[in-house]
């Protein structure tokens, strides 16, 4: 009962170990981690909140409300402070509680192990007493060394035995071997069929882009070549026009003159005349010059309008014209760097040649890696399919260019999904070889160490036989009285003094041959176990890349489909899908996401194509969007630069407005320096 108590309260503490999930309670303590991180960054945030709203309300209370709530806030402050050194130390408790456990490692698998090696202890001592029987067995044969030969029969058809056991195995491995091969070679081709077909849809979306590039880029300039002759014919109108009312405006210059001159000229007549002799005619005259003069302003001044008017058009359309060739321009650039980006790219790519290679190969490759199982598929044999159902897992032979029943091409996602569920049975299958090979090789291994016992004790059987023989040959009967430790082969040394004259030579002879045979056979044994443990490590890494493979299956189908769980129900389950994401979706998770890495190296690159004006603006983009008081800056010096514009804008109107009507002098003024900034 004391030798039973340890392994039974082995055995609880295994179970226990074994309920208690160490690698699940580290799952649970990691998002329990994560939990607290959050609540800390919240009751960081939430402090700040509540340490901003009592400052704004001392600042905006009174005394007396401050000196009746000053209490009670510091007494919540002390509280609060209170809670939130509660809360750092229970989480540096349960931060080092958490270090500590997430470095302990699983006693579960020791202690299965210490169980399965007591196990084994056990066995190994009855194996022992069975040992001991039977050397007992051997002793009490050695007597009359009868039944020597049939020992040797019964140990040499163990070894025949467990040569033929190896030799299962070491096909078994082969065979294992060679499915994971055509499997992996099976993965580069669908790989390279993959990458082919991106290859070429990102060249015909390339040359789609680029046509309709230059198809824009033709259209952009027909466009700014229509506008450049608008734009001149316009001009050219505007010119003339310009041209006659200048011309216009200079003769009506002249007759304002030469009507200047001839009123300066009567009234001189009429004070240098001695008699007004007709003052009604004068007086006439003198309203009708009056009129004509006020007339000739009065054209003047709509001619002068009608300047101004035309040139202010002018200036007007020639801004539009303008802003439109520039934007004409930058739209030109800019299909000229797309399109030189996109030539760029199509050199970059595969040419026709390429793909043609490229095809070509995976032409052969189908045809090498898939034309029996196709002919197989094409025509199954019914015994044939039975037994090769029956030995091993049907290996995929679905590829991208098959077409589905209603003649159409298969689904890229419906031939993943097939081909993982092929994978899957083909991996689950090998797992099952491996857990084979691997149970065959712990019991080969058992075996072998009971053969090393058998054989320690066989070969501790004949030193002694052949020391007892040796010395029975030298001093006769004088071995019976050796000591203590000689008393169990003393009968056996008289039988052989008596049997001296008889075969003492032959019988060292075949003792001697039998110790060296057994050596021989020993150290084959264990050539044979190396070479066994070696091929169950090297199924183990196998076992692994296959375990990989799938991971990578899973992140290729989910970049092919656009994760289309989203378009199914949450809850539903994909019969057809063989439960893949929920069986390899937690290692795609726990593995570094591709996509993010993807996204920040795109985001990267084209952050570096970007020419340094468009950074900067990009930098001072993100600089504004991520800080408050930029933004708040911004507002308030956009706000002022526009009520400066404003105020300068109305100034300038009242200043102009309050002048009143020009004489003709400042006209003439005016217009003189019209026709000098129209000849500049």
């Amino acid at each position: 009962m004391r030798g039973a108590d340890p392994l039974a309260s082995a055995t609880g503490v295994c179970n226990f170990w074994k309920d208690f999930d160490l690698d699940a309670f580290r799952s649970r303590l990691d998002e329990d981690g994560l939990a607290i991180a959050e609540r800390q960054e919240e009751s960081s945030k939430q402090r700040k909140i509540l340490a901003d709203t009592t400052k704004e309300f001392r600042r905006g209370a009174s005394s007396e409300t401050l000196k009746a709530v000053g209490a009670l806030l510091k007494s919540f402050q002390q509280e609060v402070d209170r809670l939130t050194n509660r809360a750092k130390a229970g989480e540096a408790a349960f931060l080092a509680v958490y270090e500590r456990m997430y470095e302990a490692p699983d006693p579960a698998p020791g202690l299965l192990w210490a169980l399965d090696t007591a196990a084994r202890t056990a066995d190994a001592e009855a194996q022992a007493m069975k040992l001991g029987r039977e050397l007992s067995e051997f002793k009490a044969e050695s007597q009359g060394l009868v039944n020597q030969q049939l020992t040797v029969r019964k140990l040499e058809e163990r070894c025949r035995q467990l040569e033929a056991e190896s030799a299962a195995r070491a096909s078994e491995l082969e065979a294992a071997k060679e499915a994971a091969r055509h499997l992996e070679r099976q993965d580069r081709e669908e790989d390279a069929q993959e990458r082919a077909a991106a290859l070429e849809q990102a060249l015909q979306q390339a040359q789609q882009a680029l046509r309709a590039m230059q198809q824009r880029h033709e259209s952009s300039q027909r466009q700014l070549m229509s506008m450049q002759a608008r734009s001149e014919d316009e001009a050219a109108g505007m010119q003339s026009e310009l041209e006659l009312t200048r011309t216009e405006m200079e003769r009506a210059q002249q007759r304002l003159s030469l009507l200047e001159h001839q009123r300066q000229k009567l009234e001189g007549a009429r004070d240098s005349s001695p008699t007004r002799s007709a003052p009604a005619e004068e007086s006439s005259s003198q309203i009708g010059l009056k009129a004509e003069l006020n007339a000739q302003r009065m054209t003047t001044l709509r001619l002068q309008a009608q300047l101004d008017q035309e040139l202010a058009e002018s200036a007007s359309r020639e801004a539009a014209s303008a802003d439109v060739v520039q934007g004409l321009r930058e739209t030109l650039t800019a299909q000229e760097a797309s399109v030189s980006a996109l030539q760029a790219q199509l050199d970059a790519r595969p040419t026709s040649a390429q793909m043609e290679d490229l095809k070509q190969r995976i032409r052969v490759l189908q045809a090498v890696g898939f034309g029996s199982l196709e002919a197989d598929d094409a025509f199954p044999a019914p015994a044939a399919a039975d037994s090769s159902a029956e030995s091993a897992p049907q290996q995929p032979s679905s590829l991208p260019h098959r077409t589905d029943a209603n003649g159409g091409a298969a689904p890229l996602e419906a031939l993943l999904l097939q081909k993982n569920r092929q994978l899957e049975h083909a991996l689950t299958m090998a797992r099952l070889k491996l857990s084979e090979v691997t149970g065959d090789a712990a019991t080969a291994a058992a075996q072998v160490q009971d053969l090393e016992r058998e054989l320690d004790s066989c070969r501790l059987l004949v030193q002694r036989l052949e020391e007892d023989l040796m010395a029975a040959q030298q001093h006769g009967g004088a071995a019976r009285d050796a000591g203590l430790h000689r008393q169990d082969t003393g009968d056996v040394a008289e039988d052989v003094g008596s049997a001296h004259e008889n075969g003492d030579h032959s019988m060292v002879s075949v003792l001697c041959a039998q110790r060296d045979r057994f050596r021989a056979r020993a150290s084959q044994l264990e050539t044979d176990l190396a070479q066994a443990q070696a091929e169950a490590r090297a199924a183990r890494a196998e076992h692994d890349n296959l375990r990989a493979d799938n991971v990578a299956l899973v992140e290729r189908l989910r970049y092919v489909q656009g994760y289309a769980s989203n378009n199914r129900a949450r809850g539903a389950v994909d019969v057809e899908r063989g439960h893949i994401e929920g069986r390899y979706s937690k290692d795609y998770e726990d593995s570094v996401n591709p996509f993010n890495h993807w996204r920040d190296r795109e985001r990267h690159t084209r952050r570096s194509r970007l020419s340094v004006v468009d950074r900067l603006a990009y930098e001072l983009g993100q600089l504004i969007a991520g800080s408050t008081q930029a933004r708040l800056f911004l507002a308030v010096y956009t706000l002022i630069l526009h009520a400066l514009v404003f105020g300068v804008l109305m100034r300038w109107g009242h200043s102009h407005s309050s002048q009143g009507p020009m004489s003709a002098s400042e006209l003439q003024l005016l217009c003189h320096r019209q026709q000098h900034s129209l000849q500049i």
